[in-house]
């Protein structure tokens, strides 16, 4: 029994290819089965001719059977078993074997099915033609010229023939679908594992998404409370001081809480800088802001390590363009701060271009940014702006970067349809190029200008007109002290009546004695949080008041979650005084 095993488990199994498994399986049958008529022919004396055709059937699926297994020529040996066997031997077994009355007709069947399982392609369909006609004909035939075939002596030999015949076909048939159903099975039990695989799979990537959901909404909040208060602060110096150094170094320290804020924001929310739903916000710009904001953010770098900064504007660029300017600072300004980082001596060049389109009214600007530092060697270009790849360690091993800046550059500049090329020689410096349309809102040229700000420039970009609406009762709801001051001063020309409160308890105390038209919650505070106390307000006799988060979890989609829950409005911190004017004008106007 054993032997009998081991050979069906190596011949017939499903770990091999299923055409090889198959055709063991028909040309073993047919073997054993020939072989067992062989021998019943020999004892009831059939035709010798008979006998010699089904011995050289045995020779030829024999022969097959070991040039498949033992050479790998499956296709060869099938195609030479049909040809030989079911297209000339199987006739002339049919005229020395009882025609009609044999059992020559399952093993037409056989060679059929061994067909139409084993070959693939034209040739497959040809000899299924041609087996069909050599049937038909045989069996016509036999029914036109009976006198020509030789019959069985006697009725007990034609039975044993038709007999050994039906069991060769059933065994052979059986075998097939045995083979299948372990198949099947197999699969079947593969895809329930994939299946279970699958399922505790995305299982830990949930459980990790949450983790890392709730990871960054705190890190969010952690950090923006104290950049709230750092541009919060910068802004009151601004709107309110006198002395111009003062205002100048407010200013950097407004453009730096900013683009710092801005890479924070792209830091944080992990989930949308991966799904690539970064938002693209277009608004009307000056060229020559955009061109002051970025050379101060990186002349101080420069100046520290001697490098000479130089800026050159193409005194043709329109004065006024519409696109995200906070993203193209942020490329430029990563250009700018990698170059730096990377040269040692010579200079830092930022060239603003373009060309215009006039018929879409569009302008293709330029920026480029050149070094004379380490530049890059030439097998690493194809992959510098894939996330966190840093290169040459070995060299730059002390200077800081996590490789994540580049890669989201380029994503910024598909995402406003744009391009970004970096050309770079080893050893001499880099050239960084991102080309962007941008639609002229002002075609007038720019100009040769200056880019150093003055003081009036400064109190004209800072000091707006301030929001105004007398007689507004609000309470704001905040358990940082620093954010609560931040928001008082942002407020104190409003000439609304503004309380404050450093809990939702609090709160809910003076909701319960007082009725106001406007009220902003903190979400993260110690005791009750502020989705909580909104709901517990809205029992008494605040529940027409309108609400507004007012959150450091500036996550994606945290917007629609907290609009869901009931809130009115949503302002992130750190508040912006433009924003925070333009929701109170939305709101009580």
């Amino acid at each position: 029994m054993n032997v009998f095993k081991n050979i069906f488990e190596k011949y017939v199994n499903p770990d091999r290819s299923i055409r090889a498994t198959l055709f063991n399986i028909i040309t073993g049958t047919g073997i054993i089965g020939g072989t067992v008529a062989f021998i019943i022919s020999c004892l009831v004396g059939l035709d010798k001719i008979q006998l010699w055709a089904i011995a050289i059937s045995i020779c030829i699926l024999y022969y097959g059977f070991y040039i498949a297994n033992w050479k790998g020529m499956y296709n060869q040996a099938a195609f030479c078993i049909v040809a030989l066997i079911t297209l000339i031997l199987f006739p002339v077994m049919f005229v020395t074997d009882g025609g009609l009355y044999g059992g020559m007709g399952y093993w037409f069947v056989l060679g059929i099915v061994f067909n139409y399982l084993l070959l693939e392609g034209i040739s497959a369909k040809i000899l299924v033609v041609l087996q069909i006609i050599v049937t038909l004909a045989c069996y016509l035939y036999g029914y036109l010229f009976p006198e020509r075939i030789v019959g069985f002596d006697c009725p007990e030999d034609m039975y044993i023939d038709t007999v050994q015949s039906v069991l060769v076909l059933a065994v052979a048939v059986g075998l097939i679908v045995e083979f299948q159903q372990r198949v099947y099975n197999r699969v079947i039990r593969k895809l329930d594992e994939a299946n279970r695989k699958l399922t505790e799979s995305e299982k830990r990537a949930e459980e990790a998404s949450m983790a890392k959901s709730e990871f960054l909404s705190t890190m969010s909040h952690e950090i923006r409370t104290p950049i709230n208060a750092v541009l919060g602060m910068t802004d009151m110096i601004l709107r309110e001081s006198n002395e111009k150094k003062i205002l100048q170094y407010a200013a950097d320290i407004d453009i730096s809480g900013n683009a710092l804020l801005s890479i924070i924001n792209d830091v944080l929310d992990i989930s949308k800088i991966e799904s690539g739903n970064m938002e693209i916000n277009n608004a009307n710009y000056e060229i020559k802001d955009l061109a002051r904001d970025c050379r101060n953010l990186i002349k101080d770098r420069a100046e520290k390590k001697g490098l000479n900064l130089k800026i050159e504007l193409d005194p043709d660029i329109p004065s006024v363009l519409n696109g995200d300017v906070a993203r193209i600072r942020q490329i430029v300004v990563n250009f700018l701060t990698n170059a730096v980082k990377y040269t040692q001596k010579g200079y830092i060049e930022l060239k603003i271009s373009g060309v215009r389109d006039l018929e879409r009214n569009i302008y293709k600007m330029r920026l480029e940014v050149k070094d004379t530092g380490m530049g890059i060697k030439e097998e690493a270009l194809n992959e510098i702006f894939e996330k966190f790849r840093r290169f040459d360690l070995d060299r730059n091993r002390t200077i800081e970067g996590t490789g994540l800046g580049l890669a989201i550059c380029r994503q910024l500049a598909e995402l406003m349809g744009g391009i970004i090329t970096v050309d770079s020689v080893y050893g001499e410096g880099s050239l960084f190029t991102v080309i962007l349309p941008q639609v002229i809102t002002d075609g007038t040229p720019l100009g040769n200008i200056n880019l150093d700000i003055d003081e009036n420039e400064i109190r004209s970009k800072y000091r707006k007109e301030t929001f105004k609406a007398p007689g507004k009762s609000i309470l704001v709801v905040d358990d940082v002290e620093m954010n609560i001051k931040v928001f008082l001063n942002l407020l104190k020309d409003s000439e609304m009546y503004v309380e404050t409160a450093s809990s939702g308890y609090q709160c809910l105390e003076m909701t319960e004695k007082k009725k106001y038209d406007l009220v902003f919650l903190d979400h993260m505070m110690p005791g009750i949080d502020g989705i909580t106390t909104m709901e517990k307000m809205k029992e008494g006799i605040n529940k027409d008041t309108l609400t507004v988060m007012l959150t450091a979890n500036a996550l994606s989609g945290m917007e629609e979650e907290y609009l869901k829950r009931g809130f009115d409005g949503y302002l992130a911190k750190p508040v912006k005084r433009t924003a925070l004017e333009k929701m109170l004008k939305n709101l009580l106007l």
